[in-house]
Formats: structure tokens, sequence, C-alpha cells
């Protein structure tokens, strides 16, 4: 089974995300730290480029860094469901609300589901693609709104049993 107690994963891919203040792209980077046998912890980090509002002369920057958990099913098939929340710290430069400051700093808090399919082993070390969307909160300066994002991560278990 490729989610163990104790299997160490990481997971990078593309994002994207929208709400009232517009879309995002990015890349995120994250870790999981299988526990027991339905649970995880894990930290991220990622960055987003924002679409400029017509008058900008500079494309608004979102930084991000947080932890992560939730519950994990185990393997089906060749199939990994997630479901957990997530906190971001978040440092924005160029953000629209900054007040004439090039930079920012809020937070992002959230729910998310994912489904990982696993489809290769190399070395003896699950690999595969996972899905991710996920419903938030952000609050940047006097900004605060609600959205979605999406993202498509490459997966692997880097350490199995690391624990």
């Amino acid at each position: 089974m490729p989610e163990a107690p104790g299997d160490l994963d990481f997971a990078g891919g593309l994002t994207a995300a929208t709400d009232e203040a517009g879309s995002a792209g990015g890349m995120a980077l994250r870790s999981r730290l299988s526990l027991l046998s339905c649970g995880y912890v894990g930290g991220r980090i990622g960055i987003e480029l924002t679409a400029p509002a017509a008058e900008a002369t500079a494309v608004p920057t979102l930084l991000s860094l947080g932890l992560s958990g939730g519950l994990q099913s185990g393997r089906l098939w060749r199939l990994t469901a997630r479901a957990g929340g997530f906190l971001d710290g978040l440092r924005a430069d160029d953000w629209p609300s900054a007040g004439g400051r090039s930079d920012d700093y809020g937070w992002r808090l959230g729910y998310t589901g994912a489904v990982c399919l696993w489809l290769f082993r190399l070395w003896g070390h699950p690999g595969g693609l996972e899905l991710n969307v996920s419903h938030q909160f952000t609050r940047i300066g006097e900004h605060f709104a609600g959205g979605f994002a999406a993202g498509l991560f490459f997966t692997g278990v880097l350490l199995p049993d690391a624990l």
C-alpha cells in the first residue's frame, strides 16, 4: 500500500485559483507524513501569479507557506482519497489592496479534497498523479475573499516507512 503509516511523500504541480478579485495560476510543493492508517500531516509552499488589473504595471505575486492535515483512505485498486484542511501564511507583492505598498501579508484557510492515482513503482517507491480541489478563504491587508482552487500534482513516496 503506497500510503502506509510512516510514509513520507512529496508532490509538486500546477495550481489554478479563482475568487471575487480574479484568478491566479502557480506552482506548489507539498509534503505529507502518513500517520496511523488513516491520517496525515503536511507542509505546503507555493507561488502564484495573479492576472493584473488593466491599470496595473506589475503582476501581483503571492508566496505561501503553510501546514495541512486530514484523513486519507487506504488504497482501493490504485486510488487514495484525502480530505483535510490547511492554513497558509501569505506574502503578497504588488497586491491591489496593499494601499500603495509594494508588499502585504495575510493568511489563507480552507478545506481540501484529493484523489491520487498510483501509476508506477520506481525502485520500490510508488508514484502517481493527484487531483486536488479546495475551497479557501484569503485575507491580505483589507482584502478578504472566498474562492476555489484546483491543482494537478506529480506525487511520489520518497521515504517509505520514514518513522
